[in-house]
């Protein structure tokens, strides 16, 4: 897959390690400095992706339904979720509700 910066992406040992988490927990977090790849990483394996840090239409849906959100095609990448703290929750719900993995 090649990204907007048009380099192809190059397998690394992360994606195996995600792939078993999502196959295993209902929702992963994926931690590390800035601009090493955790995006492009969760790309890799989402089956969507909402960036809330430039989405303003994804922004005003939490406004209104932090459910909203959540609502797509799964396993879902929320990037730049610590824009809105209130997704946290949410999804911890969410994923009581659905007891199932990705």
């Amino acid at each position: 897959m090649a990204a907007s910066n048009g380099l192809a992406y190059r397998p690394r040992i992360a994606d195996a390690k995600l792939r078993a988490c999502l196959s295993s927990a209902g929702a992963v977090v994926i931690e590390g400095p800035k601009a090493c790849g955790k995006t492009r990483l969760a790309q890799q394996l989402a089956a969507s992706t909402v960036l809330l840090d430039v989405d303003l239409a994804a922004r005003q849906a939490l406004a209104v339904d932090p459910a909203l959100v959540l609502a797509g095609p799964r396993p879902r990448l929320l990037d730049e979720w610590q824009v809105a703290p209130v997704l946290w929750n949410q999804v911890r719900r969410a994923v009581d509700a659905v007891e199932a993995p990705g």
